[in-house]
């Protein structure tokens, strides 16, 4: 009996250091099991742009409706608003064919005097592409650093429109109209990016004039882009091509240059285009 009682006693003295590391082990994993679960929660519960927007963020087969635009007759504004986008777009296959905004710069141009009174510039946080492209970056000189943590689509066109009921721009009796260097921008450029993400926007976004329209009606010979029509003026391009922002003071000036020499836009008289979107149906 004496030797089963030692060795016995010898088991517990070994099992019962084992046990109570096991024990501490246990409450250990408990509370780090609590801690994650936690941690997923908190996780959880922070609204993404696809929770708070129902952004359908991959759509592999996504169509765009065909947009198309109306022209409107001869009106007089008090505003030119000049507008570039700069975009990005993922060419691999699977890839949604949308060119996303990633960068959106407006200039309020006073009609009569003819000066920038107030600008408006964001870089966009891209959803659609999420991941800058080398080819998009040696064109428009934007990184991925520069539209990280930048406000998403939605977040832009409401900063844009508080930015535009500040400048008195949304006041009944103020007429302004968008000007775009060809019809992409707000013809079929936001409205895509809009109908992808499911985002309704503001209907004055779906007015605007083409400034190559109005400089082929002065010079007698088509706008082919930007950079010749600047050329063909005598000015100067400042700044980078591409970026959205200087492409706007360079349109600008083009802009500025055409009223001065005699166009149809002195005075803030235009004919705006209005988008017109058809059925998808019409597609096929």
């Amino acid at each position: 009996m004496g030797g089963v009682a030692k060795r016995w006693r010898c088991r517990v003295i070994v099992v019962a250091p084992l046990a109570v590391l096991l024990l501490v082990k246990f409450k250990w994993l408990a509370r780090c099991g609590s801690q994650l679960q936690q941690l997923s929660s908190s996780m959880a519960e922070k609204p993404t742009a696809e929770a708070v927007y129902a952004i359908p963020t991959y759509q592999p087969c996504y169509k765009p409706p065909i947009f198309e635009f109306n022209q409107l007759a001869t009106e007089k504004v008090d505003y030119f608003l000049v507008l570039d986008f700069e975009g990005v777009i993922n060419k691999d296959k699977g890839s949604p064919n949308v060119m996303e905004v990633i960068e959106f710069p407006v200039l309020k141009i006073n009609a009569t005097t003819l000066r920038t009174e107030s600008e408006f510039h964001t870089y966009v946080q891209p959803i659609i592409h999420p991941r800058l492209n080398s080819k998009c970056t040696e064109i428009t000189g934007i990184t991925q650093g520069m539209v990280d943590g930048k406000p998403i689509l939605p977040d832009v066109l409401k900063q844009l429109d508080d930015w535009m009921k500040s400048e008195g721009l949304l006041s009944p009796k103020v007429k302004f109209i968008f000007v775009t260097c060809g019809d992409w921008d707000l013809k079929s450029g936001i409205s895509t990016n809009c109908d992808y993400l499911k985002l309704e926007y503001q209907d004055y976004l779906k007015r605007w004039i083409n400034i190559k329209t109005y400089f082929g009606d002065l010079m007698g010979k088509k706008g082919f882009g930007m950079k010749s029509m600047l050329e063909d003026l005598g000015l100067s391009l400042d700044g980078r091509h591409h970026s959205g922002i200087d492409d706007c003071r360079n349109i600008t000036k083009i802009l500025v240059t055409l009223i001065k020499r005699g166009s149809s836009l002195r005075n803030g008289w235009v004919k705006p285009r209005m988008l017109v979107q058809k059925s998808r149906r019409h597609q096929e």
